[in-house]
Formats: C-alpha cells, structure tokens, sequence
C-alpha cells in the first residue's frame, strides 16, 4: 500500500487544506510534477495551471493556480500562493478571469500588462482545453 504525507495549500489569507493526501500535481516552471511520499526535497515555482490533489478514499480536488512556489520537505509539502481558486467554485474562475481580462486595458505598466496577458492567455487556453469556459464573452 502507498504512503500518505501531508500537504499545505496556503494563501496570504487562510489554510485553504492541510491534509494526509496520496499524491500532488503541480504546474511547475519545467512542467507537471507529480509529488509521492517520499520525494526529494525541492522548491518548484509555479506557473498557471491546474493543481490536483489526490487523497485515499476520497475524490481527488482540483484547483486553479496562478503562481506560488511549491516547497517540497521530507515527509510533507506546501503550496504557497496568491491566487488559488477551487475547480467546484466555476463561478468564481469566470469571474476571475472577466477580472484578468478587463485588467490588460487598464494596466498602468508594461510590466504589469504583460504578466495578466500571460496569466490570461495561459488561463484561457487550458480551461477552454477542458471545456469549462464559454470565451466568446471575452
């Protein structure tokens, strides 16, 4: 049987989990990582995507992740980040990304514009993949 290990999802805000899980998929910089008990220690930045979180005997949670780095430790890890939307909360992701997508208007930098260009466009591409958004209303 595999073994469990522990898993922090945190935002400035709250704990959003902090649970036995049996794997985390995280977008990292490099790809999709898959996290077991028993990986090597790492830090990961992460990049917008999808985190699943894998539990026995549970059904697996998904979440919608725009940055944040990923601290892998013996026996546990934790993510950490801004931006961490819930795939059961579908409201919420149309309306974040209604929110990115009327920011790259009224960016007041370069700088700026482009991370929410990315973090949109990223975003766009991925959940239209899935068929969760209808993009013709942006």
């Amino acid at each position: 049987m595999r073994e469990s290990f522990h898993f922090d999802l945190v935002t400035p805000n709250r704990i959003l989990l902090s649970k036995a899980v049996a794997e985390v998929i995280v977008p990292g910089a490099n790809g999709y990582l898959t996290v077991l008990a028993g990986h090597s220690p790492m830090l990961i930045r992460v990049i917008p995507g999808f985190l699943h979180v894998r539990f026995f005997g549970e059904a697996e949670q998904i979440f919608v992740i725009l940055d944040g780095f990923f601290d892998i430790t013996t026996g546990d890890c934790s993510l950490l980040s801004d931006s961490v939307i819930s795939l059961s909360n579908f409201d919420e992701i149309e309306s974040y990304i209604a929110a990115a997508h009327a920011a790259l208007g009224s960016a007041p930098t370069d700088e700026i514009r482009n991370k929410a260009e990315e973090c949109f466009s990223y975003l766009k591409s991925v959940l239209k993949e899935k068929n969760l958004v209808n993009f013709s209303l942006f």
